[in-house]
């Protein structure tokens, strides 16, 4: 089969994400079943993303024809083994001279892949769809187009490749959910919870149903306990903490009259902060959880 190929060695990053995008047109090679392909993978020069069976690496493919028209599938190796080869979206039909962008990016911390593919032409997200593989460390990254019409008549084109570091900390997961979610303090979701909070708790902004990870809290022995989640990355870009009051119509919140008492540090994307108040102090009183940047 004949195709096109972009292909980037050795790119390694030292920040939170890195986001490749290709735009390209399919052209009469629609009717021909091609693929179009962008991924990251480990080690340099292993070429044509599909043959990559021996390393860490993901990928996405778009899918330009039959029944599976429009959905992203996701490729992914962990240590050399098949992952996963799921599809992600509804079937979506497209004219042939569409011209489409397929974006992804890869977080090297915590291994999450986020893939978009849209419909420039009518201006419109056709699928996106997310994925996860740890160990990518160089992120070596390439595109490519595949069909089986013969590479000398193939119409099919990249217009564009471009590369870009994405920022970390708050603004790269508000960029990642392909909607604008607004300023911080909006709720995009209406779910009771800033844009800000719903980073903060590992929410989904987009999803009321999905506001992430809440607090838990206990009472016993004179004292009321207070375990939140706090965000493992030191380049989070946010701060939390607590704030008390004892009365709700006179005063004022304020950062006291708590204790943290422990953090208990994970491997995964949260710690989680415990606090403690004392309950024999005062016969009633008020806790809220403050996430700011």
């Amino acid at each position: 089969s004949g195709g096109h190929m972009a292909l980037l060695n050795d790119y390694s990053i030292y920040t939170n994400t890195l986001q490749v995008s290709t735009t390209f047109a399919v052209g009469s090679s629609k009717t021909n079943s091609p693929l179009f392909l962008l991924g990251f993978y480990e080690t340099i020069n292993k070429g044509y993303l599909q043959n990559i069976n021996n390393d860490d690496f993901v990928s996405v493919r778009f899918i330009t024809s039959g029944d599976s028209e429009g959905k992203i599938v996701w490729k992914i190796f962990d240590e050399g083994t098949a992952k996963d080869t799921s599809s992600e979206g509804e079937a979506v039909s497209f004219a042939s001279d569409d011209v489409i962008r397929l974006t992804m990016s890869y977080n090297f911390e915590t291994g999450e892949a986020v893939a978009e593919a849209y419909n420039v032409t009518q201006s419109s997200v056709i699928n996106t769809g997310t994925a996860s593989v740890v160990g990518i460390s160089g992120l070596n990254y390439a595109a490519a187009g595949v069909s089986s019409v013969s590479s000398d008549t193939d119409p099919l084109y990249f217009s564009s490749f471009e590369v870009e570091a994405v920022s970390g900390g708050y603004a790269g997961w508000a960029g990642s959910w392909g909607v604008e979610l607004g300023d911080e303090t909006a709720d995009y979701d209406n779910d009771g919870l800033s844009n800000l909070c719903e980073y903060g708790l590992g929410g989904n902004p987009t999803n009321a149903a999905d506001r992430g990870i809440s607090p838990v809290s206990l009472t016993g022995d004179g004292v009321f306990t207070y375990v939140y989640p706090q965000l493992s990355d030191s380049n989070s870009g946010v701060t939390y903490h607590l704030e008390t009051r004892d009365d709700l119509m006179a005063g004022s919140w304020t950062n006291a009259g708590y204790t943290v008492t422990g953090t208990n540090l994970t491997a995964g994307a949260f710690n989680y902060v415990t606090n403690q108040v004392p309950t024999a102090v005062k016969p009633q009183q008020f806790i809220k959880l403050i996430i700011e940047k």
